[in-house]
């Protein structure tokens, strides 16, 4: 995979993308490639997350009613 993001004057930067999925079976493979791509590059998880719009990770606390309950 080769992706290329080359700068025009006029329309700020226009991606060029090369992608070969000859010998892809595994259709993650290609985002996991770009979040590895980002990381490499300097990019923070919260970052990538927001790029892939993946939800961030939360914690579920129980409700005071709840805990009075057990």
């Amino acid at each position: 995979m080769k992706i290329i993001v080359e700068r025009n004057q006029d329309e700020g930067q226009t991606p060029i993308v090369t992608i070969d999925l000859k010998t892809c079976y595994y259709p993650y493979a290609i985002r996991n490639a770009l979040e590895l791509a980002l990381e490499l590059d300097g990019y923070d998880a919260s970052t990538i997350k927001e790029v892939f719009n993946q939800m961030p990770d939360t914690k579920c606390d129980p409700s005071p009613d709840l805990e009075r309950q057990s």
